[in-house]
């Protein structure tokens, strides 16, 4: 069995999920795989986005989800 695409997307991470969205509302007919059974499960980067990027979404981000602000963040890193 052949399957024929535009595009084939391999990866559901954050940069492959960004591209399978663009291409199909591009109109491209898009394929989107990943060798995990379910996306985002475990969550794999704490799902944070900076604020600045929230306008720039390509669709409404619900007061619901937005579950708090990080103010900031350090590291410290020993023997370097």
């Amino acid at each position: 069995m052949a399957i024929e695409c535009d595009v084939l997307v391999v990866g559901a991470g954050p940069a492959g999920s960004s591209a399978a969205r663009a291409a199909a509302e591009g109109g491209a007919e898009t394929i989107f795989i990943d060798k995990k059974k379910e996306v985002g499960v475990p969550v794999q980067c704490a799902e944070g986005i900076g604020s600045y990027l929230i306008p720039y979404l390509p669709f409404e981000m619900p007061e619901e989800q937005l579950i708090w602000e990080i103010e900031g963040i350090s590291f410290h890193v020993d023997d370097i």
